[in-house]
């Protein structure tokens, strides 16, 4: 699934989308130093491995959206029995308490 999704978008316009998707796949799915499911990968790494990405840190407005949208489920999880959101563009929301 994540190869087609990286051929068909992101590098789509690359010399050889399925190739440049299997060495990022497999740099994914490499588990030694990332022994944990939610293994933070940082930019220059996702960089090295071939994935195309923007610093958020690039574009304040739209960085001050996100700090906005983060900060708001930081103090919902610390307030709240909350342990699962989920949230749609149409304020349609699902939520799972502890």
């Amino acid at each position: 699934m994540v190869s087609a999704w990286l051929r068909g978008n992101m590098l789509a316009s690359s010399a050889d989308p399925s190739k440049a998707a299997k060495a990022i796949v497999d740099s994914l799915m490499d588990y030694k130093g990332t022994t944990e499911h939610g293994h933070h990968f940082l930019i220059d790494k996702c960089r090295d491995i071939g994935l195309t990405v923007s610093a958020i840190e690039d574009d304040q407005p739209l960085q001050e959206d996100i700090l906005s949208v983060h900060y708001s489920f930081v103090a919902t999880f610390a307030k709240t029995a909350t342990i699962k959101l989920i949230q749609n563009g149409e304020n349609a929301t699902w939520t799972v308490d502890a």
